[in-house]
C-alpha cells in the first residue's frame, strides 16, 4: 500500500488553507513561494496524520462496472431520446441491484483497506 494518495493528500492540504501546487506519491509537497516554519510544520502534521486510503465515495465509483454503465445509458437513452416506453424493467432492476452491490462491496473494501493501513502503521509505531 503506497504511504501517500497524492489527490487526497492534496486535498487534505488545500483544506487547511495551504497554496498548495503538486502532492506525489512519496509526500513531497510544492507551495506556492517558500513555505514558512509554520507551513511547513502544519504540511508534517497532515503528512502524519494523511490515511492512503480512497474515501468511500471514491471506491463506490471504481466498483461500477463498465457494463452496469453502459446498460444505464441504453435505458436511459431509449426512455428519452427514442421515447420508448419502459419495456424492459428488469433492465433497470439489474442496473440497480448492480449499483447497490458495488457499494456494498466499495464500503467492505474501504473497511479492510483501512483496518489493514492501521494495522501496518500500528507495528511501526515504537
Amino acid at each position: 500500500m503506497s504511504k501517500f494518495l497524492p489527490l487526497k493528500l492534496h486535498q487534505e492540504l488545500k483544506d487547511a488553507g495551504l497554496p498548495v501546487i503538486s502532492v506525489d506519491e512519496t509526500g513531497s509537497v510544492t507551495i506556492e513561494g517558500d513555505a514558512t516554519p509554520q507551513q511547513i510544520a502544519t504540511i508534517e502534521q497532515i503528512k502524519a496524520a494523511h490515511v492512503p486510503v480512497p474515501s468511500l465515495p471514491e471506491l463506490e465509483i471504481s466498483s461500477i462496472t463498465t457494463e452496469t454503465l453502459i446498460k444505464m445509458v441504453l435505458t436511459l437513452w431509449d426512455k428519452v431520446i427514442e421515447q420508448k416506453p419502459d419495456k424492459d424493467l428488469t433492465l433497470k432492476d439489474q442496473a440497480a441491484a448492480k449499483l447497490t452491490s458495488a457499494k456494498q462491496n466499495a464500503a467492505q473494501l474501504h473497511a479492510f483497506l483501512t483496518q489493514e493501513y492501521q494495522k501496518e502503521h500500528d507495528k511501526q509505531k515504537p
